[in-house]
Order: C-alpha cells, then structure tokens, then sequence
C-alpha cells in the first residue's frame, strides 16, 4: 500500500471513500538545516513500514502541515510535533509521537 497524499482540499474526499480505518500521518518540514532527518522526518520512514505492513486492512493518509491547515485546526495539531491520528470513520481513538507504538495500535484496531 502507498501512502495516499491529501491537503485541506481532498482530504475530506479520501476519508469518506475508504470503509477501513483510517490512519492519518500530518508532517511539517522533515530535515534539519543540515539535512539530516528531524523527527518529522523519522515518523515518516515508520509510518511507511506501517501502511507497507497494514496493506489492505487500513487505509493510510498524509498531509504537510502547512500554516493556516483547517484539518490540522480541526484536529488540534500541535505544528512542532510530529502527528498520527488513527481513525474509525469519524471517530478519533487518539494521537501519538513516537516510533514505539503504531504497530501495537494498528494492532489493537484490526483485532
């Protein structure tokens, strides 16, 4: 599965079209000044192995958090952190930052 990329624009479309869970990753810039990877940057390489390994049973969607975002507004997206929200249709079961859970939660989902 690739990762389907939304903005403001098409993002309602995608999530209404999917009957899976839906996990949405919201990045801003993903390296450093010296090029190497930020957080940004590292949550993306994970969110990658997820929607590779998830292929099928969720669907999964990224957005750049750009200033003045209505979904990240909508969503309460913090603009420093790295963001990923999973989805059951148009309920939010949470978010998270770091690399250890989305396995564990995509997991737990699809029990």
């Amino acid at each position: 599965m690739t990762v389907i990329s939304v903005t403001d624009q098409t993002f309602d479309d995608e999530f209404a079209k999917t009957k899976l869970p839906v996990i949405l990753q919201i990045v801003g810039p993903t390296k450093k000044s010296d090029g190497s990877l930020n957080s940004s940057g590292k949550m993306v390489e994970v969110f990658d192995k997820l929607a590779e390994k998830y292929d099928g049973r969720i669907t999964a969607l990224r957005m750049e958090l750009i200033a003045g975002s209505s979904v990240a507004r909508r969503y309460n997206v913090n603009p420093g952190d790295p963001s990923t929200l999973v989805y059951i249709k148009t309920k939010q079961l949470l978010g998270y930052y770091n690399d250890g859970r989305p396995d564990t939660l995509a997991d737990e989902l699809l029990a």
